[in-house]
C-alpha cells in the first residue's frame, strides 16, 4: 500500500486524548512537524490557534494545505528544519513521527532549537504486552515504516539530552478512538475520554501502546 494512502487512513482521526493534553500544554503558536494530512492543524485552528506544519510527503501535504496554514516542505531527515528560525513557535508538535527518523536525536534538538516553551511529541512504547494478546493494538502501531519502538527510560532520556527538562509522560491510548466513527454523540464520545482516563489509572505503564511527552525548555 502507498505510504500516502496508509497515512491518510491511520491518522486521519484526531486522538481526543492527544488533544486532551495538547490543549492543556501548548502555546498559541504552534509548529506540527510530519503533520500528515492536517488533522490536527485543522483541530487547532479551529480553536484560535496559529498552526503551520511541516510535510515532505506530497499527497499529505496537499491534503492538509486545505486548512490555509504554510505547509513547508521540508525534509526533516536531511536536516531542513534548520531552514526555520529559532523561537518563532511557542510549541512544536511531533506527533507518530520520531519512531520513523533514521536520527530522531538531531531532530529533537532542532525542535528544542525552534521552540519557544515547549514541545510535545507522541510514540510507540516497546512491547505493550497484554493490550497486543487482546488484539486492541491500533493499525498506525502496526505501520510496516517504524524504525524503532521506545522505552519511558529511552525517550526521557532523548528528550533531556535534546535540552528538555520537567519532561511529562502520559498514555494516549483511547478507547474512544475504536468506537468514535460508530458513536455519533457527542455526550457518549466525552463520556468515552472519561471512562478511558479512569481505566488507564489500572493499566500497567509498561502495557501503554503510544505515550504523549511534553517536555520544557
Amino acid at each position: 500500500m502507498d505510504y500516502a494512502i496508509f497515512g491518510e487512513q491511520a491518522f486521519s482521526a484526531v486522538s481526543n486524548s492527544k488533544m486532551y493534553h495538547i490543549r492543556r500544554h501548548a502555546g498559541r503558536v504552534i509548529l506540527d512537524v510530519g503533520c500528515g494530512p492536517g488533522q490536527y492543524i485543522e483541530a487547532l485552528t479551529a480553536e484560535g490557534r496559529i498552526v503551520d506544519g511541516v510535510e515532505i510527503n506530497t499527497v499529505l501535504r496537499s491534503q492538509a494545505m486545505r486548512y490555509g496554514r504554510t505547509i513547508f516542505n521540508y525534509d526533516i531527515e536531511k536536516g531542513e528544519l534548520q531552514k526555520i528560525p529559532a523561537g518563532v513557535y511557542d510549541t512544536v508538535l511531533c506527533l507518530d513521527v520520531l519512531e520513523h527518523v533514521v536520527n530522531p536525536e538531531s531532530t529533537l534538538k532542532e525542535m528544542a532549537r525552534i521552540a519557544k516553551r515547549n514541545v510535545i511529541i507522541s510514540v510507540p512504547l516497546a512491547t505493550p504486552s497484554e493490550i497486543e494478546l487482546h488484539g486492541l493494538l491500533y493499525s498506525s502501531y502496526k505501520d510496516p515504516t517504524h524504525l524503532r519502538y521506545y522505552t519511558i527510560h529511552e525517550l526521557k532520556g532523548d528528550l533531556a539530552n535534546a535540552g528538555f527538562k520537567n519532561i511529562l509522560i502520559v498514555p494516549t491510548y483511547s478507547v474512544s478512538v475504536i468506537l468514535h466513527r460508530m458513536i455519533k454523540s457527542a455526550f457518549l464520545q466525552k463520556f468515552l475520554v472519561l471512562v478511558n482516563r479512569l481505566l488507564l489509572r489500572f493499566i500497567d505503564k509498561n502495557n501503554w501502546s503510544v505515550v504523549l511527552a511534553v517536555g520544557e525548555k
